[in-house]
């Protein structure tokens, strides 16, 4: 009887031994998410354990879920808003409009926080914003947008946008913003984007992705059947772009590629 008591002991003791190591191991890979989190979003320890608990602690799902929805995760201190409608009256064209930045206002403003308006960075600038219409950020997406970010001052956006460039190096981050871009070229929520417009975004946004753009835009512009870029198209791309680098070979003719791209490899063949 003793010897099965003790067994019954030893065996609770393992048990629970095993619960708390269990406990620790699971507290120490929340911690690890949360440190990898924030290096990668430069997000707040709150922010990074509030997105991955709703990502169920996934670091890839949570990490794509805040790029995709940025307006949902406020800077820790939001910026005051009425400083930062002072800047937007300072840029703004009264005799154009009082509720929107476009032209040269858009562009004087871009030019203010040092922002390059022929960049690309320019549009990372939009996407920040979470703008929604090509070329004009209307007053409550550059008041809340910047309110967000907890930024309020000329200083304090041309010190955030300085970082903006990092993102074509974030590939997560790139592809969130990436897949921003086809809502954002599209009018009155169109399916397709215009051809003109999508080469017009490419060469902006993918030389340092798409080591073959060259010669994915000769083959686009020479294609008079094609008109209009679907979204899947234009989301596919991107994966192509990473899956195959610049070596055709690599490219899997069984995967599930838009017909466009498998006949973009065809072309490439046979140059």
């Amino acid at each position: 009887k003793n010897l099965n008591r003790d067994n019954r002991s030893r065996s609770r003791t393992e048990t629970r031994l095993t619960e708390e190591r269990s406990t620790v191991m699971s507290s120490y890979s929340q911690r690890r998410a949360i440190s990898d989190f924030k290096n990668i979003t430069s997000a707040s320890d709150a922010i990074a354990r509030k997105v991955l608990q709703a990502s169920g602690w996934n670091l890839e799902r949570a990490v794509d879920d805040y790029y995709a929805n940025r307006h949902k995760y406020p800077a820790a201190k939001l910026g005051d808003k009425k400083k930062i409608a002072k800047i937007f009256d300072k840029y703004m064209d009264e005799e154009e409009s009082t509720d929107e930045l476009f032209g040269e206002a858009l562009f004087n403003f871009l030019s203010g926080i040092d922002v390059d308006p022929e960049e690309s960075v320019s549009l990372a600038v939009c996407w920040k914003l979470n703008c929604t219409e090509m070329g004009r950020i209307t007053r409550d997406e550059f008041v809340n947008g910047f309110s967000m970010l907890g930024l309020d001052s000329v200083k304090a956006m041309k010190t955030e946008m300085a970082k903006l460039k990092s993102i074509f190096n974030n590939p997560r981050e790139f592809k969130a913003f990436y897949q921003w871009l086809f809502t954002y070229c599209t009018e009155d929520k169109r399916k397709t984007m215009d051809k003109e417009i999508a080469v017009s975004m490419w060469e902006q946004t993918l030389p340092s992705v798409f080591p073959l753009l060259k010669d994915w835009l000769e083959f686009v512009n020479e294609n008079e059947q094609l008109k209009f870029v679907s979204k899947d198209l234009w989301n596919q791309l991107l994966e192509f772009a990473r899956d195959v680098g610049d070596d055709i070979s690599k490219y899997d003719e069984d995967g599930a590629w838009p017909v466009v791209i498998d006949d973009f490899v065809e072309w490439y063949n046979d140059k």
